[in-house]
């Protein structure tokens, strides 16, 4: 902008003389420097790439030079508001892009590290959220010579509620265990992001054998009735796990049954004649007896003494 003045002139002498005249001043353009306040935004932990989490407009408030364009940088990245340096994933989650020449957004650029409960965290001096202290730059293009000032926005993590998860698990008993033996516990296998989060268990819906396993709400598999190997010896049973609002995650929970050695059965109804002058070394008829365990088991069959020595007077062969 250029101000003229007229400017006079005039002596002290009779008559008194004057001249005029005119000057211009000009006021010439010094580049300001932009200037905007600290910012503060709230994200949820689940945000996807391209999210925004804050808009940086340097209008002529900020920077008076409207012409210039403004580059608007992340310089640094702290946890919680102290000199803690973010690390490289967590530098990584947060990225500037233009919308415009006096406009900039900063956007989730990779959240792989956004997590609520991130243990960096834990000591939170600002309370239970986690919150990152982006120190950021706006710069010019100013003439004679660019100009930028830093600045610091508080970015807070919220928490989403995550669903749990059960892993892959087996278990072993032996045949003919009790009703209500314990087979094992799932808890173990499941987890959940949400600390302190209160799980429960249940043998899903589409389950097959429901009417031999049963679960307790804490995660115990128990068996609804006896177990026969020589029946069945491997189970597969799906456990719903559930969290305290209603998420849940579904595993297959293997079972296999250990065989048990158990007694032979004897034939209990057989009755022998034979006549008095019958030979030694005669057969008098044919033993029988069952064995359900694997029929690689050989029966051996004899005598047992007894006290009138009846015994002495028959042999097993064969």
């Amino acid at each position: 902008y250029t101000y003229e003045l007229d400017i006079t002139v005039e002596d002290g002498g009779i008559p008194k003389l004057s001249d005029t005249t005119t000057i211009s001043i000009e006021v010439t353009n010094t580049n300001d420097t932009p200037l905007l306040p600290n910012k503060k935004a709230d994200i949820n932990e689940d945000a996807v790439e391209g999210d925004v989490v804050i808009t940086i407009n340097c209008d002529e408030s900020c920077d008076r030079d409207s012409s210039n364009t403004i580059t608007v940088s992340i310089a640094a990245c702290n946890l919680n508001g102290t000199a803690t340096a973010c690390t490289d994933d967590r530098n990584a989650i947060f990225g500037v892009e233009r919308v415009d020449s006096r406009t900039s957004n900063i956007v989730i650029a990779d959240p792989k590290a956004l997590d609520f409960e991130d243990a960096a965290f834990e000591n939170n001096p600002w309370g239970s959220k986690p919150v990152y202290d982006l120190v950021y730059t706006l710069k010019d293009d100013g003439l004679p010579l660019p100009m930028q000032s830093i600045f610091h926005a508080k970015v807070t993590v919220r928490d989403v509620d995550e669903a749990p998860s059960i892993q892959t698990g087996t278990f072993f008993i032996a045949e003919n265990r009790e009703i209500g033996a314990v087979v094992g516990g799932v808890n173990e296998l499941a987890s959940d992001p949400d600390y302190g989060d209160t799980l429960t268990f249940s043998i899903s819906d589409s389950s097959l054998y429901k009417d031999s396993f049963d679960i307790t709400s804490f995660g115990a598999i128990v068996t609804k009735e006896v177990l026969d190997y020589e029946t069945r010896s491997f189970y597969n049973i799906k456990v719903t796990v559930t969290d305290s609002t209603g998420l849940t995650d579904e595993g297959d929970m293997i079972i296999r049954v250990s065989d048990v050695n158990e007694a032979p059965q004897m034939q209990t109804d057989l009755s022998f004649e034979v006549p008095e002058t019958l030979a030694a070394g005669s057969s008098i008829g044919r033993l029988a007896a069952t064995d359900v365990d694997d029929s690689s088991n050989n029966l051996i069959f004899g005598i047992l003494p007894d006290a009138t020595l009846n015994s002495d007077y028959f042999a097993i062969s064969g």
